[in-house]
This record gives structure tokens, C-alpha cells and sequence, in this order.
């Protein structure tokens, strides 16, 4: 199993330098299934990626991940923590990160997961200033 770092998926998927394209292209394309590992680190800051250095917005970066699922040679740490904070993003106003943390959390067996931000609440995770 390799892993590939954001910049290296980032190539690959969208082909903006054809240079890296051609370096990465071939480890990707020739591996094996399930033999490219993605943390959730790497979706994570590829999703801010996308959106600050690229302009994507939600819709085309939610297509971005659901597509990058159905890659056969990518493997994912926590495929349906991903799947989840997904189908999270899509529906509410909590951006990703947000989504892919508390799904994961809850993927490696957090009951709840707390936050002093109001904004993450719709992610599922519990607001510690309920007060407000």
C-alpha cells in the first residue's frame, strides 16, 4: 500500500500539471485495488484546497469526493466516516471538516464529541455553550 499526500491526489484527479500528472499517474493507475491509501487528514485539507486555491464550491466539491470513492485503487482510512460527513455537508451548513471530524470520531467509538463552536453543531457534535 502506498499513500498519497494531497498535492499528489490533487494532480492526479485534476490534471492541472501535466508534469506531475505524468509522475503520479502511473503508481496510480497501475496499483493495485484498495492500494492508495487517503487519510482523512488529506480529504480534509483537500477539501480546503479546493475550495481557496481552486474556487470549487460545495456542489463541485462534494462531486469531487463522491467521485474520488469510486476510484477502485484508492483506499480510504475511514470510508464511511467520509460517506457520511459527505452526505452531512450536502445536506447542512457545517463545512466539511467539521463533518469529517465528528463522523470519524463517532467511526472509532466517541459517544459525542464537544466543541465551543456553534457552527459545527449541525455536524452532530455537542455545543459546550448551549447558553447561548
Amino acid at each position: 500500500m502506498i499513500a498519497l499526500d494531497t498535492n499528489a491526489l490533487l494532480r492526479f484527479m485534476l490534471r492541472d500539471d501535466e508534469v506531475h500528472y505524468e509522475i503520479i499517474a502511473p503508481h496510480i493507475i497501475k496499483a493495485e485495488p484498495n492500494s492508495c491509501l487517503i487519510t482523512p487528514l488529506v480529504c480534509m485539507e483537500t477539501d480546503w484546497v479546493l475550495e481557496s486555491c481552486y474556487g470549487f464550491n460545495k456542489s463541485q466539491r462534494i462531486e469531487f469526493f463522491n467521485t474520488i470513492i469510486s476510484v477502485k485503487q484508492f483506499s480510504f482510512e475511514a470510508v464511511d466516516a467520509l460517506k457520511r460527513a459527505i452526505l452531512n455537508f450536502q445536506q447542512g451548513n457545517t463545512d466539511f471538516s467539521d463533518n469529517l471530524t465528528y463522523a470519524h470520531a463517532k467511526t472509532v467509538g466517541a459517544s459525542k464529541m464537544l466543541t465551543f463552536d456553534k457552527n459545527a453543531r449541525s455536524s452532530g457534535m455537542t455545543y459546550l455553550l448551549a447558553t447561548e
